[in-house]
């Protein structure tokens, strides 16, 4: 619920998470540092009344941001030696909203490209999940 100034006056919980593994404490210390950044930057869209899909992409943006992630572009390389990636969104508010895209190689944020999938997909008969090349036309999501 928002206040009288437009920020969220309900109480939430934000959890990011930045993946798995073993890492130098040089590394740790980074990737601790990157994962605040995305928290605060998810807190500041909860305050301000965003919804949720905007929060998720929000914090999601920070860590496809950073090469310490596995996401965005700090993804695993595949065959080619090239970044490939998948992302997926999910609004447990209603049971049809779920999103998904795979395979991208020429956008920064994919979580966004997700986002901008279930809402398009949302308001027409657009399938749940999209591979590159479809996807090419979405690319102005991450601008």
């Amino acid at each position: 619920m928002a206040d009288e100034a437009g920020k969220n006056s309900e109480p939430f919980v934000i959890v990011v998470h930045a993946g798995a593994g073993d890492h130098p404490k040089k590394v740790e210390v980074r990737l601790l540092r990157t994962i605040k950044q995305a928290l605060r930057a998810a807190h500041s869209a909860v305050s301000y009344g965003h919804n949720g899909q905007t929060v998720i992409t929000t914090a999601m943006s920070v860590l496809e941001d950073s090469p310490l992630t596995n996401a965005g572009i700090g993804s695993s390389l595949n065959l080619d030696g090239e970044v490939e990636c998948d992302a997926s969104i999910v609004d447990g508010s209603d049971p049809n909203a779920f999103a998904s895209v795979a395979a991208l190689k020429k956008m920064k944020n994919p979580t966004k490209a997700a986002g901008k999938v279930l809402e398009l997909k949302l308001k027409s008969d657009l399938p749940c999940g999209l591979v590159s090349p479809a996807l090419e036309p979405l690319a102005a999501v991450n601008e």
